[in-house]
């Protein structure tokens, strides 16, 4: 970070004004601040910015408030611009900065947080001064249960590593945080927060940076060291090391006098200390801004109770409190393979064991030992390669090489003229300006010099003055010599009728000739007027005027235009008469036109012309179009197509009359004619066609069809129509549809059942069998839709043999029959022998007499029943013989019925009755 400056007159000019006092070299902060400087944003009790009291007030001109702990520009506030709560450059206090690396973070209540680490860094520590300073990239847990123990790898990214790690270890090196991680007794016992910037006071809290200094903690409370090459003159943290150091005569640091004597960022560094204490608490002595200091540390525990031959209370002795007696080598095992076996001085105590050596030979690396298994790691500490030279680049250790060279610092800043180095303690560069190598060897241009920043910059030139006021003095760049030219206007005393005075080199200005001031015109007179041009004089040059109007001619000098009539001049009135009165350009630019003049115009759309008229107003705008037949007002006056039969284009109703009817249609006027065409009525809507034997649409053809959309006659359901002699009827029914009430409006209305029986006895549809025994029966059900349609069909009776009785009974009989409009007509074992004929019930065949009796003695009860068999037909008994036959029926419609779709059912059985 750059050295901070107060405005443009610096830290001691800054405090000297404050202070009212005139600032010297010798003055510093520390001398001039009031001791009673209020904190930020406090008012100043007796100083009130007033000037004038007695020489008593303070006086601060222009100076700006910086955040310091001082009233910089004595307004009787203290830091009042600085929000110590939330800036960044000042957090908490002034000049503290919170800037977290590798981090996104900042400024809150006073302290520098972080809010997130960036991907790959890890805040470690948990000090958010230095950010997130650990680079690693978190896999998982680390743990005996994960399996990642000897992995050698930081898996959880906690700055620990296998048999380091909590996760894998129950005693661990000791950390800084209040527990006892290494299971010896004590805790925190590696860390010395008297002295630890990072752990300072307490665990955990880190000190600080300030401007060119490096954060240190003394006796717990933190402070700062410079850096290489600064100094902390004025004793203020909030500017940490403010001035550039220089080195003493005598640069040794063996004396403890604060005083960074060879200026390499360390103070008293080779000071030798006297050590203090006892025991764990011995710790050496410290020289600190000029003043010797020993501490020893608090002692960690009250009473040597553990036996690690250690004085842990400080009092000189060693376990002196404890009991370190054994009597068996189980007893001294540490669970610690890496120092050892221990074994057991019977009665004396226990003895430690070989220590495993991990030492790998690599300087740079830390070599230690896994707890879990005695396993070596080899972790390398980059810091250890360091040479103190920063200008060759930052060293890190390799684990195989040990340590590798870093990259040198490019300290080029692309300046030509710089000469560019390296301080080899901080690794800045240096840039000084070597101005000799800025020169181009040309003398009109001066000497150049070197910018550290912008480069090779241009010199002064030489003045090149012969002491002769009217010469130009100058540098030609041609010749590389001072040249002195003479500039005749350096000589001009004011006056033009006395001539041009010139510049003759060293003889200064001489007089000039008077002017013959002549214009070269012949019609103007020639003079030189010195009281003209307010004593500068002027050459006169004057023109005729010959019709006295005080204008002379155009001709010569004027803007008469008309030098022989005094009317015509310029600013003369403008009248309407065609001519340029007021010399102007112009004619009659004052009316609307100019009198006589034509000119062009529209009306609407139409192009015509129009004459000025004596008043200089034009008159009426003349067409120059004529109409012709479009539709259009061709001649622009409201009418189109005037002269014709019609308007171009355009339509008008018409009527048509024939025989039966009058049709209203439309007609259009026809271009380029202008006459009106054919009148055509529409075809749809009140002029559509219809089945009427009528010319609805007036086009001389009857019954015609119509357009999409329209029809001659109404749809048939299930069927098609047609059209004659204007009127309409069903012309075919849909297959399985029949007509059968004759009416156009219900269509075909009857569904023909499927299949159609047929109409003759020869080839009647059969039935199949119906025997007696056991009974056995059939329903048929059809429909007659024609007035000839007959349905046929056949069964086979089968008379089975039975021994007591006989149970054979033809039955045919109508169950539904509407209107008895059906009759059927019966045949038996043939198609000619026609049993029954136009039967609208019944007809039966048997010789159960389950009928009427046979031989029925007089005064018998009918029917007879079933008897027992003989072989002749006798009154009491059956006809026993096989009567088995084929029975034809046909179903017509009687005469006197029309066709309907009705149904009728028709059931025949055998020994059913």
């Amino acid at each position: 970070m750059a050295p901070r400056t107060v405005g443009t007159i610096g830290w001691l000019g800054a405090v000297a004004v404050l202070s009212g006092c005139p600032a010297t070299a010798d003055d510093t902060p520390s001398d001039a601040v009031r001791e009673d400087t209020p904190a930020e944003g406090e008012v100043l009790d007796g100083l009130d910015g007033d000037e004038g009291d007695e020489g008593t007030d303070v006086v601060c001109p222009g100076v700006p408030e910086l955040c310091n702990g001082i009233d910089d520009d004595c307004d009787r506030m203290v830091d009042e611009d600085f929000h110590l709560e939330t800036d960044p450059e000042n957090c908490g206090e002034c000049g503290l900065l919170c800037v977290p690396l590798h981090a996104a973070g900042g400024c809150a209540e006073g302290s520098c947080r972080i809010a997130t680490c960036d991907p790959g860094w890890v805040d470690a520590n948990g000090a958010a001064v230095d950010g997130c300073e650990y680079e690693c990239m978190p896999s998982g847990e680390e743990s005996t249960e994960a399996g990642n123990c000897g992995d050698l790898q930081d898996n959880d990214c906690d700055g620990r590593t296998d048999g380091t790690d909590r996760g894998c270890a129950e005693c661990v090196p000791e950390l800084c945080n209040g527990f006892d991680d290494n299971c010896d007794g004590r805790t925190d016992e590696s860390f010395d927060l008297d002295f630890d910037p990072m752990n300072c006071g307490a665990c955990g809290r880190a000190c600080p940076d300030f401007p060119n200094a490096a954060p240190a903690c003394v006796l717990g409370a933190c402070d700062y060291q410079c850096e290489y090459g600064w100094s902390d003159l004025d004793g203020q943290r909030w500017n940490g090391c403010e001035s550039p150091c220089v080195p003493g005569s005598d640069t040794s640091e063996t004396a403890c006098n604060g005083i960074d004597n060879d200026c390499d960022g360390l103070t008293d560094e080779e000071f030798v200390s006297t050590p203090c204490g006892e025991g764990v608490c011995r710790r050496d002595g410290y020289c600190f801004r000029g003043d010797v200091h020993c501490t020893p540390r608090t002692p960690p525990v009250a009473a040597d109770t553990i036996c690690n031959h250690e004085d842990d209370d400080c009092d000189g002795e060693t376990d002196e409190d404890a009991d370190c007696r054994c009597y068996s080598d189980a007893e001294c095992n540490d669970g610690n393979p890496c120092n050892g076996v221990e074994t057991c001085e019977i009665g004396v105590g226990c003895r430690g064991g070989v220590s495993v050596s991990c030492d790998d030979g690599i300087d740079c690396t830390d070599d230690g030992c896994n707890a879990l298994d005695g396993a070596c790691y080899h972790l390398p500490i980059h810091t250890r390669c360091g040479d103190g030279n920063a200008c060759n680049g930052a060293e890190t250790c390799d684990p195989a090489r040990g340590c590798v060279a870093g990259t040198p610092v490019d300290c080029d800043d692309g300046v030509d003229c710089t000469a560019d180095d390296c301080d080899p303690p901080t690794g800045r560069c240096a840039h000084v300006p070597v101005n000799t190598n800025c020169g181009d060897g040309r003398f009109c241009n001066g000497d150049e010099v070197c910018d550290v920043v912008r480069g090779c910059l241009p010199g002064t030139p030489p003045s090149c003055s012969d002491g002769v006021a009217c010469t130009d003095d100058a540098c030609n760049p041609a010749t590389d010599t001072c040249v002195n030219t003479p500039i005749d206007a350096r000589c001009d005393d004011g006056q033009l009728c006395n001539g041009a005075e010139r510049c003759l080199g060293m003889a200064g200005c001489q007089p000039g000739t008077p002017p013959t001031c002549d214009d070269g015109l012949a019609c103007t007179v020639d003079t030189c007027d010195p009281a003209l041009a307010g004593g500068a004089g002027r050459c006169v040059n004057t023109p005729p005027d010959l019709d006295g109007d005080t204008y002379p001619p155009i001709s010569c000098l004027g803007t008469d235009c008309n030098d022989a009539d005094p009317a015509i001049r310029p600013g003369a009135a403008e009248r309407c008469n065609a001519i340029d009165d007021d010399c102007d350009t112009s004619t009659d630019e004052t009316f609307a036109c100019i009198r006589g003049s034509t000119g062009s115009c529209r009306v609407d759309t139409c192009d015509g012309s129009r004459v000025c008229s004596s008043s200089c107003v034009w008159g009426t705008c003349t067409v120059s179009a004529s109409e012709t037949c479009n539709g259009v007002d061709d001649t622009c006056n409201g009418v189109a197509d005037e002269g014709f039969t019609c308007v171009g284009n355009s339509t008008r109703a018409c009527t048509v009359t024939r025989p039966t009817k009058t049709c209203t249609g439309s007609q259009v006027c026809t271009v380029p004619a202008c006459t009106w065409g054919t009148c055509v009525v529409p075809q749809d809507g009140a002029f559509a066609e219809t089945c009427n034997n009528i010319d609805d649409d007036c086009d001389t053809s009857i019954d015609e069809a119509p357009p999409a959309g329209y029809s001659l006659c109404p749809a048939v359901s299930h069927g098609t129509w047609s059209c004659s002699a204007g009127a309409c009827s069903i012309a075919s029914c849909d297959a399985g549809y029949s007509d059968t009430d004759g009416q156009y409006a219900t269509g075909c209305e009857c569904a023909i059942e499927a299949p159609e029986r047929p109409a003759t006895c020869a080839a009647a549809t059969s039935l199949g069998t119906l025997a007696d025994a056991p009974s056995s029966s059939q329903t048929v059900t059809g429909k007659l839709h024609a007035a000839t349609d007959v349905d046929c069909f056949s069964f086979s009776g089968s008379d089975v043999a039975e021994s007591n009785s006989d149970s054979y009974h033809i039955d045919i009989r109508f169950t539904a029959n509407p209107s008895t409009q059906f009759q059927f007509t019966v045949w038996r074992g043939n198609c000619s022998t026609q049993v029954c004929a136009n039967e609208t019930a019944r007809y039966e065949w048997y010789t159960d007499y389950a009928g009427a009796c046979v031989n029925k003695p007089s005064g018998t009860l009918e029917p007879c029943g079933e008897n027992p068999c003989r072989a002749t037909s006798t009154y009491g008994y059956n006809l026993c013989a096989d009567s088995s036959s084929t029975y034809y029926v046909c179903v017509s419609r009687r005469a006197g019925f029309s066709p309907t779709c009705d149904s009728y059912t028709i059931v025949v059985s055998n020994g059913v009755y």
